[in-house]
């Protein structure tokens, strides 16, 4: 699947989000983030500017993707919540309400 700039710095800001969010990173986290970057073909600098746009700006490009899209992105966050071995209650609200203002759940439901 491919994803345009715009959509690539929201993913990464979405994921940058995840890993930070239980207030440590854990090498797991870093290797998938790695393995993100050679699959979606970015690099560290597409990372730092992807933390220089605001939440607003990430869910307004996040909500205009496709059905598709949005379904690798719930993917992706669920795989890197998980790749510690860990789903903590802080990465779980946070994906949830994440995927719920990009609006994958009325997706489902139309679905």
């Amino acid at each position: 699947m491919e994803f345009n700039l715009a959509e690539k710095l929201a993913l990464i800001k979405a994921v940058d989000e995840v890993i930070y969010v239980d207030g440590k990173v854990d090498t797991e986290e870093m290797d998938f983030m790695t393995q993100l970057m050679d699959t979606l073909n970015f690099d560290r600098l597409l990372v730092e500017e992807a933390r220089k746009i605001t939440a607003k700006e990430c869910l307004s490009i996040l909500k205009g993707m496709t059905y598709e899209k949005k379904q690798a992105l719930s993917e992706l966050l669920n795989e890197m919540a998980n790749v510690d071995g860990e789903f903590n209650k802080d990465e779980y609200r946070l994906i949830f309400n994440l995927l719920h203002e990009v609006g994958i759940n009325q997706d489902l439901e139309d679905q």
